[in-house]
């Protein structure tokens, strides 16, 4: 979105329709931009000199306030940067509504139509024209708006200053009994110049072509149709009738400055075929197709007019709803107006004429535009928002009474109509109707919108579970508690979507309110307007106590308890002090406050296919969706399987703590993201088509498609080519698996019927399951057939081709524990055996199995040197080794003659060697040409899913100007994986990207927990090791290991920081005073630093101690000194040897150890004391 809308920037303007001669004028190059609160110093330092003389006009006001809550302020700058005018404003009169109300009901305003000055200050010396400039933006920025208007309200300020500007009118009350004077002053847009003044719009005459001619060339046409031939408009303007016209807009001086071509011809079938206008055979739209019994056939007519062709000079298009208004005036009896714009051309979705267009969505196949729909109603629509309980729809019947019948005709659900009905009982939630005056029914005002909203809201609660930071400063706010509310239950009639803000801005100001909520439960669809309209919130990691565990997928902590918790609790475990469990009703929220209101996001109509449901995939998706200046409406998500399917049990789980699963529910619920279980068959590169698996006639259009699929497990090709490579009895370990007949299915569908039919056989005696890999899923693929599948497990062989080491950092102890709770659990598993034959009955079943042992084998146990291959029965070959990308990707990859050396290779942008295809994840790999780089499966998903999101952004035009698409991407997150092995043991790892074992000293502990033995053989234990770089003094990497379920997030939350955060670790790990790394990382010390805000914290306090304007005390010199002592290699080891930090930390100035100690206490006293996220156990200073 830009910054400004219509910024007005670059020229030298002369003050239109006006006289400055009481000013220094001087032509001066303007140009005006939205301001926001970062902009609070410099608009204060331009207002300071002048703040008692705009109190006096404009009353007591307070900047921060000012920024924050108005609904548009904005700025005007000179080239160099420096402020000479301000402008705040509001959608309604504040300083005295009820009395306009009252007395100024005569003028022609309405919802719609006008906007009310806050605050107004610009510099005298630079002349009038910069008030003009400010007033054009706003008229420019808002087409609707046409009257800019203040009330001086009842203490007259700010009369004299507003009478002195003739493009103000002074309006006065009618019918007023009082002493005093009451007026209003207004500014019509005809007031100003060119582009903000109402076009004159005519019908086309034949003798108007050569005047039209010099548009069609120096103007680009926004429609998806493509005028051809020398005379073709010529043509156009001779053929006019009842169903086509050509319309023309001209300028004060009679100019031809836009032509527009109209068809009521509509083509009514390709719509159909095209287009979803139905929900459930319902139509979406009343009256948009109707439909004629002609004998036996049906003949379908559209009740629409379609924009052809749309032409306009760039000054003027923001004048383009003129065109709209008249067109409809032209064909009277139609109730639609529709036109298509090029998928592919996404510069096109910003053009003013669509901002009062729906989106229509189309079918998958679609591929011919997409279509923008205009209901008549809509754009002529007089609208009324009233609380439900003063609305008098029936005299005869109570308001109650009334909207909850016209509810249950209107078919809506229970829940629904019990909540409208329980806002009739109370003065908590309130509902709010909006109703179209134009549209009454029999005398009396249909209603087309409905919105319950809790009036009562818990914001620490709320601010404690979604980060708010970029969007809100909360102290800008007075009477907090009460200028916030809930929406519960919305509803909006479908040929209003587009004024859902409009509905949003009467709520908030009936019920004096300035932030609207609406959250969602899990798995529940948000309201779709409501999605598109408001600000998706992020969820902030909580952090995790012992007591309040779940086992939803293994994730465990307060924020993921089932329960619905309102207010925060408190309780105290055995690791001392008091503990504060906290929940929120709402597994996703949005927002949207008055300043957000007035900034439109730009709708994205491209059509964007993701293959793939993998992490990559859905963090890429998750980049899109909390963009709060982007919608997309046409993402397309290709998966054979649902994204939490169900054979979790035999992977590991590698979801990082920022992208939680339930937040990936969440994505998969969004409206505006459409999931279709398939896969992928082929790709038509030249017509950008995605054909599928299951139906190869069926396709999905696409204009960026994404490949984001996971590698699959696979036998290697010799294994394939051997001759005694079995039919039946080799699985690999993937979510969908082929049967005997060639039939896919699931794999935990595979192995209950594989069970069934050989019992007998995979029970013999001396016949394995061989579980086959050096991977963690293999180790959980062995519990999976424990505890799912009741397997003997003297029947299950491991066999770790590769050993353990790489699978545990070549953690030897991590090792040493795991072989003992194999033995433990009676598994059997053979090291550094690799297959190397199979053999199979004439049935094709599998009997037996060849292992041939390593070098690292011979090494480990000298006698199996020059030893035979190991000859084992088995029935079931689970490969849990090697990974390769899928053979249908591969084959369709081949066939588009796509670059591929062992993964798809990417250029720094994730794009193959076709533009419009885009790769990341486990299947694609970066050019050699860059240099070299590790594979991307070695990095967080959902960055480098967000990093493709950057590159899509970049490419579609809308990305940040801090993009570099030449630069290779880095990824700085941390990775986790999470799983339970053989006999209920949990393992989790989160390290480092750039983790590294040599490079680092390790400490661990272990220690018997006391409770429930393991297999009643082996005391239950906790293992926990943290690594610790030698260089940087940073933790690379945490390792836990034992049967109790611990707080991994708060673990993962750890790792990246420095080890002298943590109150003196290492020489008490060295004096035995640290026998348990969870029990220690457990105590009230570390709540501070696993709160969700340290690392920001952190961040802003370095940037606020070296920042060299300020410089505050001497704390550049310190680091610098140590920078260079690192560079020189002269601390090789500071963990061992922390004397060197502790020199330097004497040389800290005292001006710098006071700003960190009271930036601390800033921090503590928000978090702890205000949004309780983090316990109360620190002592907090007032003063």
């Amino acid at each position: 979105m830009d910054e400004f809308k219509l910024e007005r920037g670059g020229a030298s303007l002369n003050p239109p329709q006006t006289s400055s001669s009481d000013y220094n004028e001087e032509v001066v190059s303007v140009s005006v931009r939205r301001a926001t609160p970062k902009d609070f110093s410099i608009i204060q330092k331009f207002l300071n000199d002048n703040s008692f003389l705009l109190a006096k006009r404009f009353g007591n006001y307070n900047l921060k306030s000012v920024l924050e809550t108005s609904y548009l302020s904005i700025i005007a700058e000179t080239d160099n940067n420096q402020i000479i005018g301000f402008v705040s404003l509001e959608f309604d009169c504040i300083s005295d509504p009820v009395e306009f109300e009252k007395y100024f009901s005569n003028l022609p305003l309405s919802v719609r139509n006008s906007i009310w000055i806050r605050l107004l200050h610009f510099e005298p010396f630079y002349g009038e024209h910069v008030l003009l400039e400010m007033l054009s933006s706003i008229f420019i920025t808002f087409p609707e708006v046409d009257y800019i208007c203040y009330h001086p309200g009842k203490n007259m300020a700010g009369v004299d200053f507003f009478s002195e500007f003739s493009i103000f009118s002074k309006e006065e009350a009618k019918d007023v009994k009082s002493e005093n004077e009451k007026f209003v002053f207004l500014c019509h847009r005809d007031s100003l110049g060119k582009g903000v003044k109402k076009l004159s719009i005519r019908q086309a005459v034949v003798e108007d072509n050569d005047d039209i001619v010099p548009i069609l060339s120096c103007c680009e046409n926004i429609t998806s149709m493509k005028p051809s031939g020398e005379y073709f408009f010529a043509n156009l303007l001779y053929e006019q009738n009842e169903h086509r016209k050509v319309l023309i807009a001209t300028n004060d001086e009679g100019e031809i400055i836009g032509v527009m071509y109209l068809s009521a011809e509509v083509d009514v079938r390709q719509i159909i075929t095209d287009y979803k206008l139905q929900s459930e055979d319902v139509p979406i739209y009343d009256e948009f197709i109707n439909e004629t019994q002609y004998e036996d056939q049906v003949i379908y007519n559209a009740n629409a007019f379609e924009i052809k062709l749309f032409y306009i000079q760039e000054e003027y298009k923001f004048r383009s709803i003129d065109f709209l208004r008249e067109a409809f005036k032209y064909f009277s009896n139609i109730k639609y107006c529709i036109v298509g714009i090029n998928f592919e051309d996404h510069t096109k979705s910003e053009h003013p004429l669509l901002k009062q267009f729906i989106f229509v969505e189309p079918n998958q196949e679609c591929s011919s535009y997409s279509l923008h729909l205009l209901p008549k109603v809509s754009l002529m629509a007089d609208f009324l928002v009233v609380k439900a309980t003063e609305t008098s729809l029936d005299k005869n019947s109570s308001p109650e009474e009334t909207i909850l019948n016209l509810l249950r005709l209107a078919e809506f659900d229970d829940e629904f109509i019990s909540a409208v009905a329980k806002s009739f009982k109370g003065t908590r939630y309130v509902t709010m109707l909006l109703f179209d005056k134009n549209s009454a029914i029999g005398g009396q005002n249909e209603i087309i919108g409905i919105a319950v909203v809790d009036t009562q809201v818990n914001e620490f609660l709320l601010r404690r579970h979604f980060d708010f930071t970029e969007y809100v400063d909360y102290s800008a706010y007075s009477s907090r508690g009460k200028c916030q509310g809930m929406i519960t239950h919305y509803y909006i009639e479908q040929k209003f979507f587009r004024y859902s803000k409009l509905f949003l801005k009467e709520v908030m100001k009936k019920l004096d309110k300035h932030i609207l909520y609406y959250g969602c439960y899990r798995g529940e669809v948000p309201n779709e307007s409501l999605n598109k309209e408001l600000i998706y919130l992020k969820s902030t990691r909580q952090i995790e106590f012992p007591e309040f565990h779940s086992e939803t997928n293994g994730r465990h902590s307060a924020a993921d308890n089932e329960t619905v918790v309102t207010a925060a609790t408190t309780t105290t475990v055995s690791s001392g002090g008091s503990r504060i469990q906290t929940n929120v009703q709402y597994d996703s929220l949005y927002f949207i406050n008055r300043r957000f209101l007035s900034e439109e996001k730009t709708e994205i109509f491209s059509r964007i296919v993701v293959i793939g449901g993998s992490k990559t995939g859905l963090g890429f998706i998750k980049e899109l969706s909390v963009n709060s200046s982007l919608y997309f409406n046409n993402i397309i998500v290709v998966s054979p399987a649902t994204v939490d399917g169900n054979c979790s049990h035999f992977y590991t789980d590698d979801t990082d703590e920022e992208f939680s699963n339930r937040e990936l529910q969440n994505m998969i619920s969004l409206p505006n993201i459409f999931f279709v279980r398939d896969k992928l068959e082929d790709i038509d590169r030249h017509n950008k088509r995605v054909i599928l698996n299951d139906n190869s006639s069926s396709f999905i259009t696409y204009d960026i498609l994404i490949l984001c699929t996971s590698r699959q497990y696979k036998m290697k090709q010799k294994y394939l080519e051997l001759q005694g490579y079995p039919k039946r009895g080799v699985l690999n370990l993937n979510s969908a698996v082929l049967n005997e007949q060639g039939e896919e299915m699931a794999l935990t569908d595979y192995l209950s019927t594989f069970f069934v039919k050989n019992d007998d056989r995979y029970r013999e005696e001396n016949s394995y399951i061989v579980v086959y890999g050096s991977s963690l899923d293999a180790l959980c693929t062995a519990r999976a057939l424990l505890d799912n599948y009741e397997i003997d497990p003297e029947k299950i062989l491991l066999v770790f081709p590769d050993g353990k080491k790489g699978v545990f950092n070549e953690n030897d102890t991590l090792e040493e524990k795991i072989d003992s709770v194999l033995e433990v659990v009676g598994l059997k598993s053979l090291m550094f055996y690799h297959l190397e034959d199979m053999a199979s009955d004439d049935d094709g079943n599998l009997i037996k199995i060849y292992l041939a042992q390593g070098v690292e084998a011979e090494k480990e146990d000298a006698r199996l040197k020059n030893s035979k291959l190991l000859e084992l029965d088995c029935s079931l070959f689970i490969n849990c080794h090697s990974k390769d990308v899928d053979d249908g990707i591969l084959s369709t990859v081949n066939r588009q003659s796509l670059v591929f050396d062992g993964r798809l290779i990417v250029d720094t942008q994730f794009r193959t060697t076709d533009p419009s295809i885009y790769s990341a994840g486990p299947m694609a790999k970066f050019s050699r040409r860059f240099g070299e780089s590790r594979m991307m499966e070695a990095f967080n998903s959902s960055e480098v899913g967000a990093k493709l999101a950057r590159s899509v952004l970049h490419s579609l035009g809308v990305g940040d100007d801090e993009f570099q698409p030449d630069v290779m991407p880095t990824f700085t997150k941390n990775t986790s994986v999470r799983c339970i092995l053989p006999g209920g043991v949990r393992f989790f790892r989160c390290m480092t990207s750039t983790f590294d074992v040599e490079k680092c000293l390790k400490f661990e502990t272990s220690c018997n927990t006391g409770s429930a033995p393991l297999q009643q053989c082996m005391d239950s234990f906790r293992y926990c090791c943290i690594y610790v770089d030698k260089s940087t003094n940073c933790i690379e990497c945490i390792c836990y290991l034992g049967q109790e379920l611990v707080e991994e997030g708060n673990l993962a939350s750890l790792v990246g920081l420095p080890v002298s955060y943590f109150n003196d670790l290492v020489n008490r790990y060295q004096e035995d005073l640290i026998t348990d790394f969870i029990d220690f990382l457990r105590e009230n010390w570390v709540m501070a630093i696993l709160c969700h805000k340290f690392m920001s914290f952190k961040n802003d306090v370095k940037k606020k101690l070296l920042n060299e304007e300020t410089l505050i005390g001497n704390i550049y010199d310190v680091c610098s000194e140590m920078a260079e002592k690192l560079l020189k290699g002269e601390v090789e080891n500071l963990t061992i040897d922390p004397s060197l930090f502790i020199n330097l930390e004497k040389k800290v100035s005292r001006d710098a150890k006071i700003l960190v100690q009271s930036e601390l206490i800033d921090f503590l006293s928000v978090h702890q004391d205000i949004l309780h996220s983090i316990p109360s156990v620190y002592y907090v200073p007032k003063n």
